[in-house]
């Protein structure tokens, strides 16, 4: 069996031999790698030793798939019409982990199911891998507006192709769904708390946020399909128009040729609409200000006003009440919180216990538990400027939570 140490040395040997024939690494991924004098062929033996370059004909090398999709997605370049990556056999590879684990539970062989669970951890660690890449995938192809093709036609097909992928993809998700409720249910009835966690943070938690990334997707291909069937219909009319034009050759114009109905409304001259000319106020041509003060002093004049007398404003009158005035209660905790100020400022006796102090004063605090006066309390002192600091347990297994057992709060 061979060792972690011997894992290591083979590893680094292999990324050794990359890292020493990098340039035929990368002419990998370009084409085809021919071989050619002495060092080319002993540098293709080498990277095929490792499996690196993969015989493709007779005398031509292509390098591994998997290791083009990892350059791949380090440098988002990607070939047109990239497939996605299926979840399906991810998903159903997790499922019969996590049967398996309930089973050994079931059995009361702890051990083993517990080493069945690092291989579930790594299956769900492989479906978050391939899920952001798929959404790499799809994002590189629309912000570069498929850049690795000019064609619009083809532009238009990758766009209905990564819209078929997104609903198979969406479709899987909805079988991870499925099994997230199934373990999440299993884990919780054989007491797998770590297992539901696990696929809480790892699965449950991205969800949202994939089915949001890949509905914004299929709104941008959506669009770019709409915009694709106006071009093609604008290009439909102007062949027609262009045919038109063919099968009625003239060269004195359109004014002997006899239309009939069949004839395209864009061939037709529009008729002018009748509108009244308006003078424009704030024109300053000499010609039309002479014109406006002609027609100005045609005008008769204004009717005389008479003189209205002027009505008198009623005098405005402020009135105003006085208020009873309330005294405002203090809250025994906020009462509670200040005196504890008062002996930190006042005396020198050092960091104070909080939960020490809700020992002492428990009846001063009325209905208040020990969680909500530490909380609250702790939170108050510290927006005073004192240095607070939790008093932290050790973390149990499967908890991300932080837990305390007391506040001590002191001067800074």
């Amino acid at each position: 069996m061979r060792t972690p140490a011997d894992r290591r040395g083979q590893v680094e040997q292999i990324l050794a031999t990359l890292a020493t024939h990098g340039l035929l690494v990368a002419e990998g991924l370009d084409g085809s790698v021919i071989p050619g004098d002495r060092p080319r062929n002993k540098a293709i033996d080498a990277l095929a030793a490792i499996k690196a370059l993969t015989p493709y004909e007779e005398g031509e090398y292509r390098l591994n798939p998997r290791l083009r999709d990892f350059i791949s997605d380090h440098l988002q370049s990607y070939n047109a019409f990239q497939a996605f990556t299926r979840l399906s056999g991810n998903i159903r590879q997790a499922r019969q982990e996590w049967r398996e684990m309930y089973d050994l539970k079931a059995d009361g062989e702890v051990a083993k199911a517990e080493r069945m669970q690092w291989a579930l951890d790594d299956t769900i660690s492989e479906v978050v891998y391939v899920m952001d890449r798929n959404l790499n995938v799809l994002n590189s192809q629309l912000s570069t507006d498929y850049g690795n093709v000019e064609s619009r036609r083809i532009k238009s097909r990758q766009n209905q192709f990564y819209d078929r992928e997104i609903n198979v993809c969406r479709a899987e998700l909805n079988q991870l769904d499925e099994l997230i409720k199934e373990i999440s249910e299993g884990a919780m009835a054989v007491g797998f708390h770590h297992v539901r966690s696990l696929i809480n943070v790892r699965l449950m938690n991205r969800m949202l946020s994939w089915r949001s990334r890949l509905n914004d997707c299929q709104a941008s291909i959506s669009k770019q399909l709409g915009k694709a069937l106006k071009m093609e219909t604008k290009i439909k009319n102007l062949g027609r128009v262009a045919l038109w034009l063919a099968q009625n050759k003239t060269s004195d114009g359109f004014q002997d040729i006899e239309l009939d109905e069949r004839a395209m409304a864009l061939l037709l001259t529009p008729e002018s609409l009748k509108v009244k000319w308006n003078l424009d106020a704030s024109d300053t041509d000499p010609v039309v200000f002479e014109c406006m003060t002609n027609a100005v002093a045609a005008m008769p004049p204004p009717p005389v006003q008479k003189n209205e007398v002027e009505e008198v404003a009623p005098v405005q009158e402020v009135l105003y009440t006085k208020q009873e005035e309330i005294e405002e209660e203090h809250d025994p905790v906020d009462l509670s919180i200040e005196r504890a100020a008062t002996v930190l400022t006042t005396t020198s006796a050092g960091a104070l216990s909080l939960a020490g102090w809700y020992t002492e004063h428990e009846d001063d605090l009325g209905e208040v538990s020990e969680e909500e006066w530490l909380l609250y309390a702790s939170r108050q002192l510290g927006v005073l400027g004192f240095k607070v600091e939790f008093s932290l347990i050790e973390r149990v297994r499967g908890v991300h939570n932080d837990l305390f057992s007391d506040v001590r709060v002191s001067l800074k």
